[in-house]
């Protein structure tokens, strides 16, 4: 495509302190940090930046509070070119900040986090134009009704909508029906069916709405539900560092993807890719590639 293709994400962002130790505190204990990080972060914020690395022009919708972490987030999304001109600032609000604890030896991670406090924003007439420029839009289901007003227009435009399915937010059930690509981990789709399998639960999430539904695993790779039944991509094996953010870095890459004209499974090639070359880095940006990169890696493969 001469033009990159636009695409626009809807959540809260924030900022993280990574701190890798050698394992979980204890109660009472003391524990020495042998390396630390600190990078802009939340769902859909790092999914842009995925995007924004991999060939496209991303935007967020949302919302920071007018304090020095909400100064920091914006700054940390420009230098990604990713386009903030619709986040708002809430001149009386607290920007969600998270510390992460990092498991030197596996890269797993637990997440401490502060959820911030920031005012309830409505869409204006703004924000519905650059969503139906996009070539599509990813949702968490955070903040729930703008979330569905903003699939409800995407879809009248014809943009496809993506919701990340990790976490079930209050209300996420009356957005599913305006979804056309789900996204899950298999966690979520095991708690919306938990007497089906696999298949079976993904099945149930497409008789809800979206058309092109998808369960990510981690290590376990991610399983696309296609007619004849499921295709499973397997993980790519490298070294971890740290897998957080790995699932925004798999969204960001998926949306990326469908938006240049990839078919689904190629997407989920090209997501599974992406996340596992940003699980060699600390935190959720450090290491997420570049276009020209993810694809040597892939020609390695």
């Amino acid at each position: 495509m001469s033009t990159p293709p636009r695409v626009v994400g809807m959540s809260v962002a924030c900022v993280d302190e990574i701190l890798v130790v050698p394992h979980m505190p204890e109660s009472d204990g003391t524990i020495r940090v042998s390396q630390f990080a600190r990078q802009g972060g939340g769902i859909a914020a790092t999914a842009m930046v995925a995007a924004s690395r991999l060939g496209c022009r991303p935007s967020l919708i949302g919302a920071v509070g007018a304090d020095p972490i909400g100064e920091e987030v914006l700054a940390g999304l420009r230098a990604e070119k990713v386009d903030v001109s619709r986040v708002r600032i809430d001149p009386d609000g607290r920007t969600n900040f998270s510390v992460i604890l990092v498991e030197e030896r596996t890269g797993k991670r637990s997440i401490i986090y502060w959820p911030g406090r920031v005012e309830p924003f409505s869409l204006v007439e703004d924000d519905f134009d650059l969503i139906r420029s996009a070539r599509g839009l990813l949702l968490d289901g955070h903040a729930i009704d703008p979330q569905i007003e903003g699939a409800r227009a995407a879809r009248a435009a014809g943009v496809p909508v993506m919701l990340d399915g990790t976490r079930a937010y209050p209300g996420i059930d009356r957005l599913i029906p305006s979804i056309d690509i789900l996204v899950a981990t298999r966690a979520f789709v095991a708690d919306y069916a938990p007497d089906a399998d696999l298949e079976e639960g993904l099945r149930k999430f497409r008789a809800m709405g979206p058309g092109e539904v998808v369960a990510t695993a981690g290590e376990d790779g991610c399983w696309l539900l296609e007619e004849r039944g499921l295709w499973h991509q397997p993980a790519f094996r490298v070294h971890v560092v740290d897998t957080t953010g790995a699932g925004d870095v798999f969204h960001g890459a998926y949306i990326a993807a469908r938006a240049q004209e990839m078919g689904p499974r190629e997407a989920c090639r090209f997501a599974a890719a992406a996340a596992a070359i940003k699980c060699t880095g600390l935190g959720g940006r450090q290491a997420i590639p570049t276009r020209a990169q993810l694809q040597a890696f892939l020609a390695r493969a």
